[in-house]
């Protein structure tokens, strides 16, 4: 094609006649010519926000934790539709910006913002997070930019306390002490006497919004009757199971046995293995006393008195005959 003829068609497209121009030799040189005119015409093709609502927020007391929003651009990628840039523009609740600016987000394409929270107690925290949003053709058609709507966006935070171990004497059987993560139970029994059992109370001792407790024991090789020390999981706050510890009489000595609960702190956001704890049992089984000589003496001439008397009943009348002479 001579230069007189793309001379022609360039100022035809420039004068908004290009319909009526001489027909191309260039399929490819037509496209380049008639887009920007076609882009004139037709304004600019602004990016479609869609935001993506955040997850609710689980965290301790004392542990910080951020809510992501995603902001996606839905505008079709054909090269002409704007890019998105996505801001927070306010923030109510006690939440604070991690993550304020998202810009330049393509055409089918995502970005992400986030605010951050650092819980100081146990409860359930809410806000809003307003986005702004900018419809943005630089690089593209030229335009600028183009403000959009604004989208608030909720937040909310649930925050728990940790479960907490407890282990308490239900019963009036042993003599328990200790706290935290070790205890220890004692008991001193007669060789032989019927088999007493202490009832302890496994509990949560958590207060407020909370996480549950679950468990499971390791028990060491011993003589001990135990029941309850099974695996257990959804202990709520405030809440106990009971455990029983029976004491075995029959054989004489001092014996001792260590039960081991590896507990776990569990709510919506998952688990968290807390320290063990450790119950350490002590029997004492005593023997009977045996009678002292002295007491053992005096106990055979009770007997023998006993047996004489005994004797002397059987006569008829009870009345010892006179001695002859």
């Amino acid at each position: 094609m001579s230069n007189r003829n793309i001379s022609a068609i360039g100022a035809a497209a420039s004068a908004g006649r290009w319909r009526r121009a001489a027909p191309f030799a260039s399929a490819a040189l037509a496209a380049v010519l008639l887009a920007p005119a076609a882009r004139a015409s037709d304004g600019p093709q602004l990016a479609l926000p869609s935001i993506l609502p955040p997850g609710t927020l689980t965290t301790h007391a004392g542990v910080g934790g951020a809510i992501s929003i995603g902001v996606g651009n839905i505008a079709p990628a054909d090269g002409v539709s704007e890019s998105l840039d996505a801001t927070i523009a306010g923030l109510t609740g006690p939440f604070s910006i991690s993550t304020g600016v998202a810009n330049g987000i393509l055409a089918g394409g995502s970005g992400t913002l986030s605010v951050g929270f650092a819980p100081a107690a146990a409860g359930v925290y809410t806000g809003t997070a307003t986005i702004g949003l900018v419809s943005d053709g630089t690089g593209i058609d030229n335009f600028g930019t183009t403000g959009l709507s604004n989208q608030p966006v909720a937040l909310q935070a649930d925050v728990y306390n940790y479960a907490t171990v407890s282990l308490t004497n239900g019963g009036a059987i042993g003599t328990l002490s200790g706290s935290g993560v070790s205890y220890t139970l004692s008991e001193t029994v007669a060789q032989g006497a019927a088999m007493p059992t202490a009832l302890l109370d496994l509990g949560n001792a958590a207060s407020g919004l909370a996480d549950t407790l679950d468990g499971g024991f390791t028990i060491g090789p011993g003589i001990l009757s135990l029941a309850g020390f099974s695996a257990f999981s959804g202990l709520a706050a405030g809440e106990t199971l009971q455990l029983s510890v029976g004491f075995p009489t029959d054989t004489v000595g001092q014996f001792s046995e260590t039960v081991t609960l590896a507990p776990n702190s569990t709510d919506p956001g998952g688990s968290s293995a807390l320290a063990p704890v450790t119950l350490t049992v002590n029997l004492d089984v005593t023997p009977v006393a045996a009678p002292e000589p002295a007491s053992l003496a005096l106990l055979l001439g009770g007997l023998t008195g006993l047996g004489w008397i005994r004797r002397r009943k059987r006569r008829p009348g009870g009345v010892t005959p006179p001695s002859a002479g």
